[in-house]
């Protein structure tokens, strides 16, 4: 799938138009074999950032034992494990369109309106939009038509 979204900026308006969407044969059937897939393209615009959590780990001996520092107090190691976190910058209530039909369509935020964030909330909304469509089309690809065939029966 290919999925094309444009950002642009003019006279403090920042706009978001998900221009098309290109499907191959087997998506395109996937989407036929399904009921209707609802889009949000409001409700809550979040922006994911990505935090590097430090954990300690217990270094361990052969025998799932503790190693103790000269203090006899165990000793540690420090993991550093990337962690996904969600802002909510904008609430809006929910609107629906159907996709892939309702494409294409567009949301514009002003800068007269969100001031200093308006840039960071139009990048938020085209992310939200992109993995919103990215799951829907997983959730698709997961559930393959098993059902339909064409089979010729001699009795």
């Amino acid at each position: 799938m290919k999925l094309n979204i444009v950002r642009d900026l003019e006279k403090g308006i920042y706009s978001v138009d998900v221009k098309s969407v290109v499907l191959d044969e087997t998506e395109k059937e996937l989407i036929k074999d399904a009921e209707p897939q609802k889009l949000d393209i409001a409700g809550d615009i979040v922006k994911t950032t990505i935090e590097n959590v430090i954990t300690k780990v217990p270094i361990m001996d052969a025998d799932n034992k503790p190693v103790l520092d000269a203090n006899d107090n165990p000793t540690y190691n420090e993991v550093i494990v990337p962690t996904e976190k969600e802002e909510v910058l904008l609430r809006l209530g929910s609107k629906y369109k159907v996709f892939p039909t309702d494409i294409p369509f567009s949301r514009s935020f002003s800068s007269t309106e969100f001031g200093d964030k308006t840039q960071t909330i139009a990048e938020a909304y085209a992310e939200t939009i992109e993995k919103r469509i990215e799951k829907i089309m997983t959730n698709l690809r997961a559930k393959p038509d098993t059902f339909s065939k064409d089979e010729e029966i001699l009795i």
